[in-house]
């Protein structure tokens, strides 16, 4: 639910303030949001992960079944086979294996995660709007200088298309990525503290924020 209305600064490039446009404020269940968008992440994170290690247990490895010497006599332990797991050679008693491990959440959800995390992104002023993503020249001191003089040290840069002189200037700044804006998901929200947007882009989330918190007061 949308309650009022607040000022929010558009930046250049330099730094510098340009304008101030209009930033609603959502009125959310913020301990459900919180719970929705950590589900999806946990997703995305489960679902990154590969379990590709394999070992053969005792009765996979190629081994002889002739038994290591006799039963009695011999003034040591009695021993078996030797694919015994405390045998050179044996097999593991509690191998890793291969294993598929995916978690799934249906498209709505992720959706409304996604906007969600935005909002909470909003709530919490972690995030900037810069008026455009052109530049001139690949430039990385004048993205980093922009990131410097507004004090923003884990950024992620959310542009409507792809510009390659943008990304160049970037890539090499810690902690700072840039994605396209059909790109962004839940997780890439989370890894970066601040969400530094396009002024086209924060108005189409805005509405897309908007949708969503009307669709909770009709309930």
């Amino acid at each position: 639910m949308v309650t009022e209305l607040t000022k929010v600064s558009v930046y250049n490039l330099e730094g510098q303030e340009v304008e101030k446009i209009d930033l609603p404020v959502f009125n959310i269940d913020e301990d459900y949001a919180v719970g929705l968008v950590s589900d999806v992440a946990i997703m995305y994170e489960a679902n990154r992960k590969k379990h590709a290690g394999h070992a053969k247990t005792r009765g996979e490895v190629h081994h002889s079944t002739r038994k290591l010497f006799r039963q009695k006599g011999t003034g040591r332990a009695r021993a078996g086979m030797s694919s015994s797991p405390i045998r050179v050679g044996g097999g593991i008693a509690f191998p890793p294996r291969f294993r598929v491990v995916k978690k799934k959440i249906n498209k709505k959800l992720k959706k409304k995660a996604l906007i969600y995390g935005i909002i909470l992104k909003f709530l919490k002023n972690r995030f900037r709007v810069i008026e455009n993503s052109e530049i001139e020249d690949i430039k990385t001191k004048k993205v980093a200088n922009f990131l410097k003089n507004l004090k923003l040290k884990s950024s992620l840069f959310v542009l409507n298309k792809n510009n390659d002189k943008f990304y160049v200037s970037v890539r090499n700044i810690p902690k700072t990525a840039v994605m396209n804006y059909k790109d962004l998901n839940v997780y890439d929200l989370l890894r970066y503290e601040n969400l530094i947007l396009t002024k086209d882009i924060f108005g189409d989330l805005i509405k897309k924020c908007e949708e969503e918190t009307e669709k909770l007061n009709k309930k």
